[in-house]
């Protein structure tokens, strides 16, 4: 059955946990991260409700293909008709609430980023990265990580291996935002709440602490090579995930990091082999 988009209305600010109803698993994370991602590069058409012009009942070129591919990727999924109206209510809302950005920055004013605001010449999804590894052992970089990542927080140990050869990845979404540069990842997962202990709980339990590690490691590298007077202090902003399901909560399911420079610097210097 097709969802008519614009029916879909922003919920209030509620306790109870209302995305989590919609269902969990690889392919929904899979679909949810796709429609962003297509969202993205459209310029955010979801947030301006060009699927209809509501004075003549016309459809928009884009309002027309957003409204076929969103039919077309939960009718793959067979998605049950209050699943697809679910999921349209949490694009928009995930497309217009404000995500607090730098709340470990001790910035006196943490800035804060609304996703439809972000234009593709500023925004790059899905950037490809490459770090050659030169030996480094697992167990090396967990202890670089664990020392500047929420430390003393409980965390699964990296297994132990030698890094060899070439570490490759993409990155969901890499963006400047008031003159820092920032790497944002969607995340799905269902957790019980989403205050800050919560998320920190759920980031740690799938070690997204070295993945993100890893993604602000190829972004320092990147800024180096093609940013003129780059400094970290000034021009990195750091990681942001978002835990989408918990967007209409306090904090907008957002946890952001910016290491420590050292932190950077020490994995630069390992994974070039240096000692």
């Amino acid at each position: 059955l097709a969802v008519d988009l614009n029916d879909s209305a922003l919920p209030a600010k509620v306790s109870v946990l209302a995305f989590n109803a919609f269902k969990a698993g690889s392919a929904y994370g899979t679909l949810l991260h796709d429609l962003l991602e297509w969202q993205l590069h459209e310029g955010w058409p979801i947030s301006r409700e060009e699927a209809q012009d509501l004075g003549t009942g016309t459809v928009t070129d884009t309002g027309a293909r957003w409204q076929q591919l969103f039919n077309s990727q939960t009718a793959a999924l067979q998605l049950e008709p209050e699943q697809s109206a679910l999921l349209a209510v949490w694009l928009r809302q995930i497309a217009q609430t404000p995500l607090p950005l730098g709340q470990d920055m001790n910035d006196p004013q943490p800035t804060a980023l609304v996703l439809s605001d972000l234009a593709p010449p500023k925004a790059w999804a899905e950037m490809n990265f490459t770090l050659r590894t030169h030996g480094i052992s697992a167990q090396a970089l967990d202890a670089i990580i664990r020392a500047h990542v929420l430390p003393g927080q409980p965390r699964e140990p990296l297994h132990a291996r030698s890094l060899q050869g070439l570490l490759t990845g993409f990155m969901d979404v890499v963006f400047e935002h008031e003159g820092r540069y920032y790497v944002l990842d969607y995340k799905s997962n269902k957790l019980p709440g989403y205050a800050p202990a919560d998320l920190a709980q759920g980031l740690l339990a799938h070690r997204y602490d070295v993945q993100f590690s890893l993604y602000l490691l190829a972004l320092h590298r990147l800024l180096q090579a093609r940013l003129p007077g780059y400094d970290y202090a000034t021009h990195m902003g750091g990681a942001v995930y978002l835990f989408a399901r918990g967007i209409d909560q306090d904090g907008a399911g957002v946890f952001t990091h910016r290491p420590a420079q050292a932190m950077i610097e020490a994995m630069d210097a390992a994974f070039k082999g240096i000692t």
